[in-house]
């Protein structure tokens, strides 16, 4: 698939141009500093003006194909040609608001020659003429100027809130904890003077910022030991994320099934409980979180228990590979598409908090058991994830090295 970027549309001598990927490195944080720059000449579309005329279309709620060609004035017999020319690649009957329409049109005939649709973030569709003026219509890769930056923190009271201070964006911080998020608990784990650097990627488009792109490399120190990702592509295109020793970061279980809450009730075979007023057994995590918030699987499985569990109130049961089975308990309501034999992925969310049960507030009651015995979800050992192919590991750490360089900047 061949790749262009915004207003990269030519006919006949208009050439499809492409943005060049910038090396500029930016750090954000409390002592920022430039870390490497490459300077690049910025390219804008070598349209003929006097041949073509560019037109630029925002899709807006309710706009349709037929409309859109009605409010351009053009013929609707050329507007069909262009439809069914579509189907072929991206079908122009399926269009969506925000996403943005390039015409280019004669300037004598004033008839439109060729268009660009934006499908999403990562392609657009394109129908042109060809040197023997029939249409032809492709997808191809949006090409982004891409910048490369770095931000570190030291968590004083949150990670999120910490992130914030300092200017990472919430969908980075976020990523981040779930790459980490086999080894570290983020909802009940990080403390007060752990800190962390992230290098990802901030894509920019004729020079307008559109969205950060994917994690680079992480390093967190969580309770004063160190956790390092670095993104990597093997020589076969197959991508992952994998720690220090090349090893996937990917387990079968996540440490929590929720993000950013703190711990009510740990694991114990000897608490008060807060309604019965008894001493009971508590062989589970109690996580307090706001009613609603999303509860996600752990691990992938098969559902094998939905609906109400006594004092547990409503309640998701999960049957997974090798003797594990979970329970999220106390849930105002499922989500959709959760029932008894579902099969669900692992961070695929099951259901929301709730209160229901036997309960004094909102909360998640998490519980694990390994051949039917409860067993403490903090104190089990993950075994570790697949590591890089042989034949690609001396690619790895030579790839990982230079990461490492720019962690250590």
């Amino acid at each position: 698939m061949q790749s262009g970027t915004k207003f990269g549309l030519f006919i006949g001598s208009v050439v499809l141009l492409s943005l060049i990927v910038s090396g500029s490195f930016l750090f954000l944080g409390n002592d920022s500093k430039e870390i490497g720059e490459d300077n690049s000449g910025e390219i804008s579309p070598d349209i003929e003006e006097e041949k073509f005329r560019l037109v630029e279309y925002m899709v807006k709620d309710g706009d349709t194909w037929e409309k859109i060609m009605d409010k351009l004035g053009v013929d609707w017999n050329l507007g069909l040609e262009f439809l069914a020319i579509s189907e072929n690649a991206h079908n122009l009957a399926s269009i969506h608001a925000g996403n943005e329409f390039r015409f280019l049109f004669d300037s004598k005939t004033e008839v439109l020659t060729s268009l660009e649709y934006d499908i999403d973030d990562e392609e657009f569709l394109i129908i042109e003429k060809k040197d023997d003026e029939e249409f032809g219509v492709d997808v191809r890769e949006i090409v982004y100027d891409t910048k490369i930056v770095s931000g570190r923190g030291i968590i004083t009271s949150s990670l999120f809130e910490t992130a914030r201070q300092v200017g990472i964006p919430p969908g980075v911080i976020l990523n981040m904890a779930v790459i980490f998020g086999w080894d570290i608990d983020f909802a009940s784990s990080v403390y007060e003077g752990d800190s962390f650097t992230v290098i990802y990627e901030e894509r920019y488009r004729d020079g307008e910022h559109v969205k950060h792109g994917k994690i680079l490399t992480a390093h967190f120190v969580n309770g004063g030991k160190d956790f390092y990702t670095f993104y990597y592509e093997d020589p076969s295109g197959y991508t992952e994320y994998y720690n220090k020793d090349g090893r996937e970061m990917r387990r079968q279980f996540l440490r929590s099934p929720l993000d950013y809450v703190r711990i009510t009730s740990g694991f114990s075979y000897n608490r008060l409980h807060p309604i019965l007023n008894t001493f009971t057994t508590h062989r589970a995590i109690d996580y307090a979180a706001s009613s609603g918030t999303p509860v996600s699987a752990t691990a992938a499985g098969t559902v094998n228990y939905v609906g109400w569990k006594g004092g547990n109130g409503k309640y998701v049961g999960i049957r997974h590979a090798n003797g594990y089975r979970t329970g999220y308990a106390h849930l105002s309501s499922y989500a959709k598409g959760v029932y008894a034999g579902a099969r669900v992925m692992q961070n695929q969310i099951i259901g929301f908090v709730g209160s229901t049960g036997l309960s004094t507030g909102p909360h998640l009651h998490y519980e694990m058991l390994k051949n039917g015995a409860f067993i403490n979800p903090f104190r089990m050992d993950l075994p570790p994830g697949k590591p890089v192919e042989k034949e690609h590991l001396e690619d790895f750490y030579a790839k990982r090295n230079s990461l490492m360089e720019l962690l250590a900047k």
